[in-house]
């Protein structure tokens, strides 16, 4: 799983400089708190809508507004590119991150089933 996610964080920051991309990163103290990717995609409606592809707070700027402040950076650039909706996922256990999420007006649209087998 590691490895996956420094794939996705990797290639995200690699888009980086693209106009259909944007990076936001949060410093605190001199250290970097979090960073949040957007980038333009087609929803699933056929609409072309902003969407996060990373959210990364580091532990210790947790729970300080370092997150919602990412995201409103975030939407804040979807609006500037004329689109009219965020989207984003996050994995159906991460109890805490849908919460979050919640709390700053995302419905849940999607339900992905899968089977090991």
């Amino acid at each position: 799983m590691g490895t996956a996610v420094l794939g996705w964080v990797t290639g995200s920051l690699e888009r980086t400089g693209n106009d259909d991309h944007g990076t936001f990163v949060a410093v605190h103290d001199g250290h970097v708190a979090g960073f949040v990717t957007v980038t333009i995609r087609t929803h699933f409606t056929g609409a072309r809508d902003a969407y996060v592809g990373e959210l990364v707070v580091s532990p210790e700027a947790e729970r300080t507004g370092v997150g919602s402040a990412l995201m409103s950076a975030a939407e804040s650039w979807a609006r500037a590119h004329g689109l009219h909706r965020v989207t984003l996922e996050t994995g159906a256990a991460n109890l805490p991150a849908r919460a979050f999420y919640r709390s700053l007006g995302f419905t849940e649209e999607d339900v992905r089933l899968s089977k090991p087998i």
